[in-house]
């Protein structure tokens, strides 16, 4: 449970976070996505939530969005699936439902062609800058759905075949 009045215009985002199984060092690398399942102990699905904290929005500009992560504001973590390599990541149909409502839907396939990828991405950049991705730490691969914005308090949910779901609710 989440109060509106902590944020300035708070959106949710359905997506699916990995679990990191073990910690990856700079030597570990490179990554594809033929290996990156190999330090992925679980998958799960998550709200991400993004909070427009300027006035004109994207008018900002770019170096100052990915400055702000892009409007980061949390998440909210579902539950894990330990066994999950013989599911189709990128196949995976997600949903956002607010108030019972379903407001968008995509595939795992929206994010980067495979939701594994971003996580490729970020262990070869991780890597690359001699940094340390811990064990048990998560990652977001990226929103199967467009943003969807919050106008007053509801009840948030994000399903995704396969792996399940997860709630929040804004008050």
């Amino acid at each position: 449970e989440l109060a509106l009045k902590n944020f300035t215009q708070v959106g949710v985002e359905c997506e699916i976070g990995d679990v990191l199984a073990r910690d990856l060092d700079p030597t570990d690398g490179p990554f594809d996505r033929g290996n990156i399942g190999n330090v992925i102990s679980a998958v799960m699905p998550a709200i991400e939530i993004v909070d427009n904290r300027y006035k004109g929005g994207t008018d900002i500009g770019v170096p100052t969005l990915i400055a702000d992560d892009f409007f980061g504001a949390g998440a909210v973590l579902g539950p894990q699936t330990q066994d999950w390599t013989n599911i189709d990541l990128a196949g995976l149909m997600g949903r956002i439902i607010v108030d019972g409502e379903e407001r968008d839907s995509g595939v795992g396939s929206a994010v980067m062609g495979n939701p594994l990828e971003a996580a490729v991405w970020l262990a070869n950049l991780k890597a690359a800058r001699g940094e340390i991705l811990k064990e048990g730490e998560f990652i977001l691969t990226g929103s199967l759905t467009l943003v969807q914005w919050i106008e007053g308090p509801c009840e948030v949910k994000a399903e995704i075949n396969e792996l399940g779901s997860v709630g929040v609710k804004f008050t």
